[in-house]
């Protein structure tokens, strides 16, 4: 589950809801950034039980 991308569903402030693959997973945003918008991307960056730990994801720029 490390490293999969997913949809936030609800504003993560820190904890809410976002979709992975299809499924909704309970979430909660780490380090400084304690509040991720609805519609925001997000990569996941850790799991305890049933509860995923993320942060937004970073846009690729064309260099």
């Amino acid at each position: 589950m490390v490293g999969r991308r997913g949809i936030v569903q609800e504003p993560l402030a820190p904890s809410g809801y976002i979709r992975v693959g299809g499924e909704l997973w309970m979430a909660e945003a780490i380090g400084d950034q304690r509040l991720i918008e609805k519609g925001e991307r997000v990569c996941v960056r850790g799991v305890n039980g049933l509860k995923l730990f993320v942060d937004r994801e970073i846009a690729k720029t064309d260099s």
